[in-house]
């Protein structure tokens, strides 16, 4: 996703692609046919003052969220206070 370039427009955006789970913990593969709507999703642009890292996992409410396409590559997009949780690795 290097090529999107974003200019964020308000004091709390955050911009990221949804994180798919294709297989099970046992190893049994997910038809995208039988896979929910993730909320979980991997964070491509923010403020740098959010406390939020690019390339961090967070756990957002899906029904504040803006789902859209930007130059071919699925995106959601958020207010910071929507962010539930940040997922540390």
């Amino acid at each position: 996703m290097s090529d999107l370039k974003v200019k964020l427009v308000g004091e709390d955006i955050v911009i990221g692609k949804l994180l798919k789970e294709d297989t099970t913990a046992g190893g049994l593969v997910i038809p995208d046919s039988a896979q929910s709507t993730s909320n979980l999703m991997e964070v491509l642009f923010c403020d740098e003052d959010l406390g939020i890292d690019i390339g961090a996992h967070v756990v957002f409410d899906a029904r504040e969220a803006a789902s859209t396409k930007i130059k071919g590559h699925e995106v959601v997009v958020f207010r910071a206070s929507d962010a539930l949780v940040c997922v540390l690795e």
